[in-house]
């Protein structure tokens, strides 16, 4: 997901190959050390990611099926005032610990389209664009990779963890509500990007003993946040189940 990923990241911000490397990449790991989800996202996905860090990712896998034609029950309308919402919620949530951070991310919502480069980035691996299950998978799968000092998920790992996550979330009425489908995709959309770019400067910029701090701290909020231990997680052909 990394190497293949840095390409159409930077295909996707159609600049010169060093002038990307330099600007969107150039947000290194430690901008995005407090970038968390919105309480409304945190509970929502508390659902689907099992907050027992004990049975959280074997819960998963024993208890949850994909159901017949779930995709398509996440997908959702875009809306600009709902994006421009969420990228102002997350800018006032950074710039309570980091005004600095803030503002860099401010500049580069700004400038970039992070709905595109998220598009660039998880098409290849088959998910489906605008939809909540889609998102979640993305998020979650990446997290898993940094945490883990993974670059690619095993072969077919990302359907299975999708399909995890629509069943899950297929079971539960609240998410028949599109108005939360939407807000919760473009906040998760826009909170990968920024995860991932992170990713890509500690890889490619900042070293090996920057990488290390950052999967630690991705892991640490993933267990603030979803009570889980991402280390404590396989993540095969069959989606994800504890190890």
């Amino acid at each position: 997901m990394a190497g293949r990923c840095l390409a159409a990241l930077l295909l996707v911000l159609g600049w010169p190959l060093a002038a990307q490397a330099q600007d969107f990449v150039a947000l290194g790991s430690q901008h995005f050390s407090g970038v968390t989800t919105s309480q409304t996202t945190t509970r929502a996905m508390m659902l689907t990611v099992t907050p027992d860090a004990g049975s959280s990712f074997s819960a998963k896998t024993g208890a949850l099926r994909d159901q017949g034609g779930a995709p398509a029950r996440f997908a959702y309308t875009g809306d600009a005032i709902s994006a421009a919402k969420v990228e102002t919620g997350i800018v006032a949530r950074v710039s309570r610990t980091n005004p600095e951070a803030g503002k860099a991310l401010a500049q580069q919502f700004a400038r970039h389209d992070f709905v595109e480069v998220y598009r660039g980035i998880v098409g290849p691996y088959g998910l489906p664009h605008r939809n909540l299950a889609g998102s979640v998978t993305a998020y979650e799968v990446l997290a898993w990779l940094i945490a883990n000092d993974r670059q690619e998920p095993p072969a077919g790992a990302v359907q299975a963890a999708f399909a995890q996550n629509a069943a899950a979330m297929a079971a539960d009425p609240r998410f028949a509500a599109e108005a939360l489908r939407r807000d919760m995709d473009e906040e998760l959309m826009r909170l990968f990007v920024i995860m991932h770019a992170g990713w890509l400067s500690a890889l490619n910029r900042e070293g090996p003993a920057a990488l290390a701090r950052y999967a630690d701290g991705i892991n640490a909020m993933w267990k603030t946040t979803f009570g889980q231990d991402l280390r404590r997680a396989e993540l095969t052909a069959k989606g994800f189940s504890a190890r």
